[in-house]
């Protein structure tokens, strides 16, 4: 028993690994891609102001170089992942996404339909609580219902808005997927890589009303 047990281990830390390759392997193109197109924009205006004495090109740079701003803090924010998880202790989970002081966007409805105390560590898990309300408010409006609440072996976030089709939930999570023309596409990668530093899983579903529901399960409860 004690054999099959280190063995499985070893299975699920060959897997995390590998899942973690992939993944900065698809960072690594989003940042050959995302980083460089903004930066060819600023080099490409500045000459053209030089040769045309046109200073309104600057004004093109200026644009690019604030987008250039935008994704580096973004990319700042997930590529601390190292760190996002240091001190794991009991945390209610109601208290978190009720959270309105430290959120970057504070909702105009949000229901927490009933909590429970789990182990994570709370500044982690109130980022990815504003994560996800930031996420509903930038597609959807700030007049969305936004509801969690407790599932056997986790939690969930869903909201009453269009929801993500099936053919792009498998691809929210990924470095620089947005549906938004002015998007950077690391929020829904934050919101990941907090819940895989937890040892969490987080799937996306249809909500209770058609919209988008993130469901967060292998949550640890306190004994």
């Amino acid at each position: 028993m004690g054999f099959q047990r280190e063995i499985t281990e070893r299975r699920a830390h060959t897997s995390e690994i590998e899942s973690q390759l992939g993944w900065i392997s698809e960072f690594g193109n989003v940042l050959s891609h995302d980083l460089k197109t903004p930066l060819n924009i600023i080099q490409g205006n500045i000459e053209l102001a030089k040769e045309l004495d046109d200073t309104s090109r600057l004004d093109d740079a200026a644009a690019a170089a604030e987008r250039l701003e935008e994704l580096v803090d973004d990319l700042a924010t997930v590529m601390q992942r190292g760190d996002l998880v240091s001190d794991v202790a009991p945390v209610e989970l109601g208290d978190a996404f009720r959270s309105w002081d430290t959120f970057e966007t504070e909702p105009e409805s949000l229901a927490v339909v009933d909590s429970k105390p789990i182990l994570a560590d709370s500044d982690a898990l109130i980022r990815l609580a504003d994560n996800l309300v930031k996420n509903t408010v930038e597609h959807t409006g700030t007049g969305t219902a936004m509801r969690v609440g407790t599932l056997p072996d986790g939690f969930y976030y869903e909201d009453d808005g269009p929801g993500i089709s099936k053919r792009e939930r498998q691809d929210v999570f990924k470095p620089g997927f947005t549906t938004k023309e002015d998007g950077t596409g690391f929020g829904m990668v934050s919101i990941k890589q907090i819940a895989l530093a937890h040892g969490w899983e987080v799937s996306i579903e249809e909500g209770s009303t058609g919209g988008a529901r993130f469901e967060f399960t292998g949550v640890a409860e306190p004994r």
